[in-house]
């Protein structure tokens, strides 16, 4: 037999029966009758798809093409498959041939929302996606795509709207199912998150993506052991699943395991060494470490540069207007815009900005929104949503918007854009409010900070020059809502109440064991610990594990896992003195304990920034006496404050008040230094000058 029509016809038959290597056979052979038989290539070229021979595969779709250059059909199908093959210009000169020859066809469209969405341009495949489904409303995979894209475009309730209809077209789709759990966890709706999750498991156990989401949904519990187990599952199925693994480290973080969140962190470096987030979150998580040194933090920090910095240091943009006295385009970016403390930080200095000195624009690189966010635009403030951006767009977009200073919000805390920092996208760069330590960057000029915050042993230990602000190095709008602040509780329970409400990473064993020692001291004291992790069983019985290994038992504990905003003022009105951590020490948790009116016990000797966090916001307040000089000044201002009942309850009906009147609280006096400091590094700028440090005494009013 020697017929190409019968061999071609043998070879479809094949095709449609999943007889892959029986129709390349027959393809071929019908190809030697009639070397120029574009439909034999095409559905050639298919089966080699399938067969995973890509090259082969590219090979016979051109020459289906060369045949006859009018097919479009073969267009998109190669189009596809130079995607597959990250050939992305070649994907975009095909695609638009073959949607200038059928721009209503709903497989082009589909295929050309794929090439966008691998650009990372969610907003173009959207608007492809909308018109494919509007001529193919039954197509799964299009649903299910348009939700990942508008997830990533901060759509979250059109995602899931989009996400459900997928699974209504095919509800054993696993792709919806596993981004269905994604963007309800993004919801907060971590039931719903798990039962997705669930079921993507469940259809299809084999799929490295069902474990990793499900592990996701798990750690949103959370219940870390388990998330553990899918996360394993999934890099079992997928060696080289790195974001399984950072989540595993995350999971190992919260169990108190931190050797093997590092190991885990490192084998990620193994497989890909520039991943700058992942050695940021080594950076970041070694501050929560008493026992690394200021210099080690300092090398981490530089070798997170050394590898992801830019060599060499890109020189500075040049404005097109050097005017000295012109206001200034700040660019403030951040992941954090949300109920978050750089949120809560910002949100006087967006309120308060001057025009005529600041034009500011937010540079929003997060997916959901929440009640802070909607504070936060209604200030008015220009609003670019950039979470869709890889990190060379966000610089060009940056550069277009002529930025003059861009502010880093976020430092080593994840996720972060310091890869967009080291490339120097604007003449004048900035790290502040989230961070407050060094970044170790070359291309970080400045570090917002104060006399408290950064004392003269750490200048050794920066990239950055100092900007010291007079008062504190941020400020707190007035809390809307909190509670009204009630009695002090130990005159009705008969005991003292203390409390920490601060991320659990900071409550490491020498805090436990300094804290035994203030319970100890104390009798019938209580400890109430409230935040996130404490959610889970296994870390709670962590928790009380070590307490009981210093002679406190479980029932003198009161951990709890989270708890709305609202809720965690409203315990502070059963805390008589809060404790805080070190050597990270509280932040935002210091200042609602003081709006509460709780006094916090702290100690000045940290080795780093972290560490004075609260030494600043007490200092702030007026309330200095609560500051320590070493652990054992520690446990005997907690034990001495806690024996007087008169001065509790004297902080407690005064602490709100003082804090109102105090620099933490005036948003307006923050925002004019803070606009002062920025007119004083362009006036350098403008003369030439490089980045030195500016005193506080500068930067208060003349």
């Amino acid at each position: 037999m020697s017929d190409p029509e019968q061999f071609k016809s043998d070879a479809d038959a094949a095709l449609k029966g999943g007889q892959f290597d029986s129709a390349r056979d027959l393809y071929r052979a019908a190809l030697d009758g009639r070397p120029d038989w574009a439909a034999a290539h095409n559905n050639l070229a298919m089966v080699l798809r399938q067969l995973n021979d890509p090259a082969g595969a590219e090979l016979h779709f051109r020459a289906a093409l060369d045949a006859d250059p009018t097919l479009v059909s073969t267009m998109s199908n190669l189009g596809v498959l130079l995607i597959e093959l990250k050939k992305l210009d070649e994907a975009d000169t095909v695609l638009a041939r073959a949607l200038q020859g059928a721009p209503e066809n709903p497989g082009i469209l589909y295929n050309w929302a794929l090439l966008a969405m691998a650009r990372d341009q969610y907003a173009d495949a959207a608007n492809a996606l909308e018109k494919s489904i509007a001529q193919n409303p039954s197509s799964a995979q299009a649903h299910c795509n348009l939700g990942i894209s508008y997830r990533r475009l901060g759509r979250l309730e059109d995602s899931l709207s989009a996400l459900r209809q997928a699974l209504v077209a095919d509800p054993a789709l696993v792709e919806a199912h596993i981004n269905l759990a994604a963007a309800l966890a993004d919801a907060d709706d971590i039931d719903g998150a798990l039962a997705s999750g669930r079921q993507a498991v469940e259809l299809d156990p084999r799929s490295a993506e069902s474990h990793y989401n499900f592990g996701n949904a798990l750690n949103r519990v959370p219940d870390y052991q388990q998330a553990i187990y899918h996360f394993d599952r999934a890099i079992a199925l997928n060696s080289l699943h790195k974001e399984a693994m950072v989540n595993r480290a995350k999971a190992y973080w919260s169990l108190g395991r931190p050797s093997e969140a590092r190991d885990t962190l490192r084998q990620i470096l193994s497989i890909e060494p520039d991943y700058p987030a992942v050695q940021s979150n080594l950076v970041f998580k070694a501050q929560y470490d008493p026992d690394i040194s200021r210099a080690s933090l300092y090398a981490e920090a530089r070798n997170w540069n050394a590898a992801h910095g830019v060599h060499p240091l890109p020189p500075r943009p040049t404005p097109a207007n050097m005017d000295p006295g012109r206001p200034l385009r700040v660019g403030y970016l951040s992941p954090h815009l949300t109920l978050h403390p750089v949120g809560y930080f910002l949100e006087p200095v967006l309120a308060q900005h001057d025009p005529a000195q600041v034009d500011a624009i937010c540079y929003a690189d997060m997916r959901a929104s929440d009640t802070q966010t909607n504070k936060l635009k209604a200030s008015g403030v220009p609003w670019h949503q950039v979470d869709h951006l890889n990190h060379a767009a966000l610089v060009d977009r940056i550069r277009n918007d002529e930025i003059d200073i861009l502010i880093d919000l976020d430092g080593h805390s994840g996720p972060n854009r310091l890869p967009v920092f080291a490339r120097r996208p604007a003449p004048i760069q900035a790290t502040w409010a989230g961070y407050v330590g060094t970044t170790g960057l070359d291309a970080m000029d400045y570090l917002l900070t104060d006399r408290r915050q950064t004392v003269e042993q750490d200048l050794s230990f920066m990239t950055e020059q100092p900007v010291h602000m007079p008062g504190n190095y941020v400020a707190l709008m007035p809390i809307d809502g909190a509670p009204d602040i009630g009695p002090a509780p130990s005159d009705a329970n008969g005991f003292v109440t203390f409390g920490c409400f601060n991320n659990l990473d900071k409550i490491n064993d020498q805090v436990i064991a300094l804290w035994a020692k203030v319970l100890d001291a104390v009798p019938n004291s209580r400890l109430t610990l409230i935040t996130f992790d404490l959610g889970d069983a296994n870390v709670r019985s962590r928790i009380e594990s070590v307490f009981a290994g210093h002679g406190i038992e479980s029932d003198r504990l009161d951990l709890q896992g989270r708890r709305p905003r609202r809720d965690l003022l409203s315990a502070y009105n059963s805390t008589d003195i809060a404790l805080d951590p070190f050597p990270y020490s509280g932040g935002l948790t210091t200042l609602e304990a003081l709006w509460m009116g709780v006094p916090v016990i702290t100690k000045r000797d940290g080795d780093r920034f972290a560490s004075r966090h609260s030494v600043t916001h007490l200092t702030a307040v007026g309330l200095t006496d609560c500051i320590a000089e070493d652990a054992n000044d520690y446990v005997a201002r907690a034990v001495a404050l806690a024996q007087n009942s008169k001065q509790r309850i004297e902080i407690r009906s005064v602490l709100r008040g003082q804090m109102r009147a105090s620099p933490v609280c005036d948003g307006v006096a923050f925002t004019r230094a803070l606009e002062r400091a920025y007119r004083i590094m362009w006036q350098r700028l403008c003369a030439g000058q490089d980045p030195s440090p500016i005193d506080e005494d500068i930067l208060r009013p003349s």
